[in-house]
């Protein structure tokens, strides 16, 4: 009786596996072959910025993050070196202001339509 917590965490494992492996082929099927030289250092900074300006777990926040981290630099380009610093400082405003992201995920609150059904659901019975 109760929740299996162990196929759970096998299936989301799975899951994200399969994803991955999917995205994997898209590349490679993109770009025709796959080395560790078609990924730096640099990119997975950029990955892990996104996710900390957006937010962990928010699609909205996520890609609010890409926009932040790639069209706002893009804006400030007639500002040529100090478009860096202004950018910079724009960072760290955000992660001392908002540490869970921009956009950050909500857990735990259920939407109030599924709160009446299942009322109606308990009066029915």
């Amino acid at each position: 009786m109760g929740i299996n917590i162990s196929y759970y965490k096998l299936f989301a494992f799975a899951l994200g596996a399969a994803i991955a492996g999917a995205a994997g082929a898209v590349f490679a099927i993109q770009y025709s072959a796959v080395s560790p030289e078609s990924f730096n250092f640099m990119q997975s900074v950029m990955f892990f910025a996104i996710v900390l300006v957006g937010g962990s777990a928010s699609l909205p926040g996520i890609i609010i993050g890409t926009f932040v981290m790639f069209v706002l630099p893009e804006l400030f380009t007639e500002f040529k070196e100090s478009r860096y610093l202004i950018f910079g400082a724009a960072m760290v405003l955000t992660m001392i202001l908002r540490p869970n992201g921009v956009w950050p995920a909500k857990f735990g609150n259920i939407p109030k339509f599924l709160k009446e059904k299942a009322a109606k659901l308990k009066e029915s019975k």
